[in-house]
């Protein structure tokens, strides 16, 4: 038995027909049942704690005993009805335990819950209620993660973007940071990164999307007039990215990459070749935009400081951005995303 398991607790009508029909019809169990509670001058105390809500008593009970524990009659016309017994009698013993959810169930909630039109939720906060666990005092907190504390047996999720004040967002991937005014070197742009935090490294691009959303950001948005550096070197022409992902995509310039040996990359300004990538001397001194990628855990530990394993929940995240619809395709290991 589980650490968590009690005896039968039952708080409404459905509970106990459900539980009257598996024990006593589907297992066909002829012995008296204990439940989870006792009986003192007609006052019920559950042994879980939980609220005297329900009672289901045969005719002319409970007798006035002190203190005499619970049973369920198996015979009709009694089938499922409370008696009070001495505690020293001896019954059937049936356990139970707050059933862990799959996340396949948590999912499909977190998807019928969109639906819900009652209770509005805030932005940036899912709440599931887990089984057998008490509701919470009131259902949304002030939105302070002090006052969320244990005692909420339920998942909270802070939904809010990965990305810090002055930092641009690509979907849910990644953050980026336009540093206005500043040419460096390739060398001192990879320095200027390092010295914003760990993981930090110039401008990385591996899809059509992503290096659409950078040339509308940096030339039509922010209007930056400059070569932007990106985070990769060509040698023979082949690409190596300085955090060391794929060589999956790339977006030369007609005409380029040139035969040198080794250059570096960057980004054009200017039409007709908006967003095009040219291969310059690493000495040259370009524009630089910091590249936060994404999390190497699945859950970064900046914005998650708060929510710690005392919380009685699984903690999830959302679907959103590029990622698959639920119940789709395997999810990588370590994704910041989540199907």
């Amino acid at each position: 038995m589980g650490k968590d398991a009690t005896l039968l607790t039952i708080h409404s009508q459905q509970e106990q027909d459900f539980l009257s029909d598996l024990l006593f019809t589907k297992h066909k169990i002829v012995d008296n049942v204990w439940i989870g509670a006792k009986v003192s001058n007609k006052k019920v105390t559950w042994v879980d704690g939980s609220k005297d809500d329900y009672t289901n008593w045969e005719t002319g009970e409970p007798s006035n005993g002190t203190d005499t524990c619970i049973q369920m009659e198996p015979a009709l016309p009694n089938t499922g009805k409370w008696r009070n017994e001495p505690c020293t009698k001896q019954n059937k013993v049936i356990c139970q335990s707050g059933q862990d959810w799959s996340l396949q169930h948590i999912q499909q909630v977190i998807v019928d819950m969109r639906d819900y039109q009652e209770n509005i939720i805030p932005i940036g906060y899912i709440h599931v209620q887990l089984p057998n666990q008490p509701e919470p005092k009131v259902l949304w907190p002030k939105m302070d993660w002090d006052n969320i504390t244990p005692s909420y047996a339920a998942n909270f999720v802070h939904g809010e973007t990965n990305c810090a004040v002055g930092w641009e967002q690509y979907i849910d991937e990644k953050c980026i940071q336009i540093i206005p005014d500043t040419l460096q070197t390739y060398e001192n742009a990879l320095e200027l990164c390092q010295k914003q935090g760990e993981g930090i490294t110039p401008l990385t691009i591996h899809s059509q999307q992503e290096q659409d959303f950078l040339s509308d950001l940096l030339f039509t948005k922010h209007k930056i007039v400059d070569q932007v550096w990106i985070g990769a070197k060509v040698s023979n022409k082949k690409v190596t990215w300085v955090d060391g992902s794929k060589d999956d995509y790339t977006n030369w310039e007609t005409g380029r990459p040139s035969n040198e040996s080794e250059n570096c990359m960057a980004i054009e300004p200017e039409a007709p070749n908006t967003g095009k990538w040219v291969d310059e001397p690493c000495s040259k001194k370009n524009q630089v935009l910091p590249n936060q990628p994404e999390p190497t855990v699945l859950w970064p530990k900046l914005y998650w400081s708060n929510v710690t394993p005392s919380y009685a929940g699984l903690f999830f995240r959302a679907e959103g951005g590029t990622s698959e619809k639920f119940n789709g395709n395997v999810q990588n290991d370590d994704s910041p995303r989540i199907i």
